[in-house]
């Protein structure tokens, strides 16, 4: 029996901003009491609350008997979590207690003193609970104490000694409480505390910069959350930790909290109740965000989660709301292409025609406001001068204002319109009406109201959206501090002197010479350092603009990129799997006030990069060199090694970084130029590749490639170290770069023959029976794991008539469907596995690459009990949001859950349904893509 001596309520008094909740769907089992003994509370009530998003909700309530007794007994186990037993005749006070769900117990107090007196028996949860609440009550009570003595102590020296003292109980802290989690891991309150941990940046990190801390720190942040344990849901903790994780751990712009909002909901399918809580917080959470361009993430949970059918527990009618008001908002979120609008110009005539329409897409800016308005709008006419006003600021700027009235649909209001124009001053903006509200635009931009503002970018995709008018000047400064490369561009010019003079520095080396030449080459020196100080002093003044504005976005250094060598060259080694092989290397001048002497490598001394170079130029190269010309090279199949040997994302790490650990020490002999991905050794210092300095390698191209080559958005992109030493520097340096795979496989014009295809692919497919009797339906299905993971449709085969269902290969083996994976009935698919009894299967390559309208594609499946019947056609349309692909390919009875394959035998679609009628040749198949099949690799 655990007995409390001191005072406190419990989680309240150690932790911050409680909050989370409850649970509808926990499995529950038999026989579960908690007895109450308060002594001295007698025939009173005792009110049973439980923990949701920062409040208390009522679960129960209880009544002590004449001995001050009550039992709260439940035929079926009580949910996992923190829970509070409040006493209102005592003033609301209450304590928290532990309910792990399979144990029942006793609690112990009196009315005198409920919380001083509380005792628990038959509850180790509870027990080691309050040990350890007692335990850090002490230690906070000490830590207290210290900063009291420091507020009154003056000597610096005595400050630290006291800090250290501090520093000293937190480390005991951390370390009792990760002891507990140890010794008690079976116990619930271990994973309380694992939502509890906080993420410390490691000590080989110590020294590298903010941007690489907290990309770890986001990384890292959920590690030690036990996302199966339902019970998270009801603490004080976890909804606090999950806002926390998208609020304060993730960098707030829309891709990166799409990313991260994506994740936290994937993690927390490990339960189905933590799995429901997550997505409804998170969903709402940016279903009611006022932040420019956020419901990008509202919509791409909704496409994910309610349009695949995944949240379950939405009824019908809730979720067709929540999936139209998502398919609403999908074409003008952030980042894509503005919906076309071809719209009457002012100057047109009734009856109007298409000589006078004005085309969003043919306005050539490099920045276009589209604003939709009323000209009897209250609001539109209160924003329209201060529109005017702004255009008239930033006349000297390529920006234009395509302003669109919604309410002009006769003669009379054409005059009214007219009127408007002129009254407000708007004579340079292009006039345009939506005439007869015909041309779809309240849906293609979601209107409920006006005015609305988008601003787009050069190529008419939308950067912003739902601005005040008076907010788009700091939106587009604002937008300008993180994007223009012009300011860097103009700077990196002004290098041109101090690189000549490096030159010649260079060929007086090599030339050597008498006394008269060494003089010159110590004069020409002298000139370079001096000219060095100056340039930078330029350089600083140019950049200080620049380096205020991106100062909470970008890292900025000095040094720019002077030169890029790229050469790409063939590996023939295997003819079956030919690599192109891309080496970039980055050339780099370096300016400093003082010049370093670390080595000889020009008299100047040496130059070396001391920061990363900024994103802007860096990107700009790569994104140039992949998607133009290096796309011309690849074909499928092919392998694309990317060589990195200088900045590729921008992000700094210092010149010298003191590394201390498993595999040695590094301290003033590492050089970094650039970033971790190049580093120089003197003379017989080694490392070996680790998983601490591998992580740094990758996190930056990894990011990068995956979010901003568009090329590559849709290819495997896998990330591999490769140690390549170069002896460049002769024996006293050796450079270790990191050879970056990227695995490409975008759609060029390498085919097999479809008879070729046909027998590579066509032992993976096989029949599907399922049902009894007469009712034992047939169609096809096929492999996309070797432990025998299968795919075919819902009305084929799913939870209702999966019992007794069979497979049949095409040597006659028959496996019984073991169970279902996953099924969604409105997208008509369904993921299974077979009783493989041990053995092997073959299995079909999925394609995770867009699909094209005219792409040649064909099927196998079982028509008619025909046994792998081949037939092929191309891709017709594209329906539903790209989730349905219609072909030419024949689907009949019997061929339904079979797979659709791309010209290179990848699996694109699971084909289920076909019209005959009247020879529309309309056929079907669900896109692969919904299944998320990558998670079975």
């Amino acid at each position: 029996m655990h007995h409390r001596s001191k005072l406190y309520k419990g989680l309240g008094l150690i932790l911050l901003c409680a909050l989370p909740l409850f649970s509808q769907a926990q499995k529950r089992q038999k026989s579960h009491d908690i007895s109450f003994q308060i002594d001295g509370y007698p025939n009173k009530k005792i009110t049973i609350a439980y923990h949701q998003q920062g409040k208390h909700y009522i679960e129960d309530s209880l009544f002590t008997d004449g001995r001050g007794r009550a039992v709260w007994n439940h035929i079926e186990d009580i949910p996992r979590g923190v829970y509070l037993a409040v006493f209102p005749e005592l003033g609301n006070i209450y304590f928290e207690f532990i309910v792990s769900g399979n144990e029942s117990f006793d609690i112990r107090t009196s009315a005198d003193n409920v919380v001083d007196n509380l005792a628990f028996q038959g509850s180790a949860e509870n027990d080691v609970f309050y040990q350890d609440m007692d335990q850090m009550a002490a230690l906070s009570k000490q830590a207290n104490a210290l900063n009291a003595q420091i507020q009154g102590v003056a000597d610096a020296e005595q400050k630290k000694a006291l800090r250290d003292q501090i520093e000293v109980l937190s480390q005991t802290i951390k370390a009792s409480r990760a002891a507990l989690m140890r010794e008690h891991s079976t116990l619930f309150y271990a994973a309380l505390l694992g939502v509890m941990q906080e993420t410390e940046i490691p000590e080989w990190l110590s020294e590298a910069d903010n941007r690489i801390k907290f990309q770890y720190y986001h990384d890292h942040f959920l590690d030690y959350i036990d996302f199966s344990d339902p019970g998270i849901i009801r603490t004080p903790v976890f909804h606090n930790k999950m806002m926390n994780y998208l609020d304060k751990a993730t960098e707030q712009v829309p891709d990166s909290l799409m990313r991260a909002a994506v994740n936290i909901v994937e993690l927390s399918r490990a339960n189905d109740d933590v799995f429901q809580y997550v997505l409804v917080q998170v969903l709402n959470k940016y279903a009611n965000s006022e932040i420019v361009c956020m419901d990008k993430i509202y919509v791409e949970l909704v496409m994910r989660y309610y349009k695949t059918g995944l949240a379950y527990w939405t009824d019908s009618a809730q979720n067709a709301k929540i999936v139209e008001r998502g398919m609403a908002l999908a074409p003008i979120v952030c980042g894509q292409i503005a919906p076309e609008m071809c719209l009457y110009d002012h100057n047109f005539t009734f009856p109007a025609n298409r000589l006078n329409e004005v085309c969003l897409d043919n306005i050539k800016s490099d920045y276009t406001i589209l604003f939709i308005y009323d000209p009897d709008c209250g609001h539109c006419k209160k924003a329209t001068p201060k529109l005017v006003d702004f255009h008239e600021k930033f006349m000297d700027y390529d920006i234009s204002i395509y302003a669109v009235s919604t309410t002009v649909h006769d003669s009379a209001q054409v005059e009214e319109w007219h009127e408007f124009i002129e009254s407000k001053g708007l004579e340079k903006f292009y006039n345009v009406a939506d005439l007869f509200n015909n041309r779809g635009m309240r849906d293609n931009y979601d209107l409920s109201a006006t005015p609305v503002v988008f601003v787009l970018d050069a190529e008419k995709r939308i950067i912003g959206k739902r601005l005040g008018v008076e907010q788009i000047e700091q939106f587009i400064r604002s937008y300008w501090s993180t994007n223009d490369r012009e300011r860097f561009e103009r700077a990196e010019n002004d290098f041109g002197p101090l690189k000549d003079l490096i030159e010649e520095l260079r060929r007086q080396r090599e030339a050597g010479g008498d006394d008269g030449q060494t003089s010159n080459s110590e004069e020409t020196r002298e000139k370079a350092e001096t000219e060095a100080r100056n340039q930078e002093k330029i350089l600083q003044e140019q950049l200080v603009e620049v380096k205020e504005e991106l100062a909470e976005s970008l890292p900025i250094s000095s040094n720019i990129i002077t030169g890029v060598r790229a050469s790409i060259k063939e590996d023939i080694q295997d003819a079956r799997n030919p690599e192109l092989n891309l080496h970039v290397e980055y050339f780099y001048e370096v300016v400093k006030a003082k010049l370093e002497t670390n080595t000889n490598d020009y008299p100047g001394g040496a130059y070396r990069l001391d920061q990363s170079n900024s994103a802007l130029l860096t990107s700009t190269f790569i994104k140039r060199t992949l998607e133009n010309e290096l796309k011309k090279y690849l074909t499928p199949g092919r392998n694309v090694s990317v060589i990195i040997t200088g900045s590729t994302d921008g992000t700094p790490i210092t010149s010298r970084l003191k590394y201390r650990g498993e595999y040695g020490n590094l301290d003033n002999y590492y050089f970094n130029d650039g970033d971790l991905r190049t580093i120089y050794l003197n003379q017989n210092d080694l490392i070996k590749e680790n998983e601490e300095l591998a992580y740094l390698r990758t996190l930056g191209l990894r990011n990068y490639l995956e979010s901003n080559i568009s090329t590559l958005n849709s290819v495997n992109l896998d990330i591999e170290h490769r140690t390549v030493v170069h002896d460049e520097r002769g024996a006293e340096h050796r450079r270790i770069s990191v050879e970056i795979i990227v695995h490409d496989v975008m759609n060029q014009n390498i085919e097999e023959s479809l008879t070729k295809l046909f027998y590579k692919t066509k032992d993976a497919v096989f029949y599907v029976f399922a049902g009894d009797g007469s009712d034992r339906g047939i169609g096809s299905g096929f492999f996309i794991s070797s432990d025998g993971i299968g795919v075919s449709n819902y009305h084929v085969l799913n939870k209702k008539n999966y019992r007794g269902a069979e497979i049949l290969l095409e040597n006659g083996e028959i496996f019984e469907i073991k169970r279902i994976i996953e099924e969604n009935e409105e997208t008509d698919f369904v993921i299974f596995e077979v009783d493989n009894n041990g053995q092997e299967f073959p299995k079909l390559d999925i394609s995770y690459l867009s699909n094209v309208i005219g792409e040649e594609v064909y099927a196998i499946g079982n028509p008619f009990k025909l046994e792998k019947t081949l037939s092929n056609g191309i891709i017709s349309g594209l329906r539903e949001n790209n989730n349905l692909i219609q072909t030419t390919t024949p689907i009949t009875h019997g061929s339904s859950g079979g797979p659709l394959f791309n010209n290179k035998g990848q699996v694109i679609g699971i084909t289920t349904f076909g019209f005959r009628e009247a020879a529309a040749n309309l056929n079907f198949a669900v896109n692969i893509k919904l299944l998320r099949l990558e998670r079975f690799k």
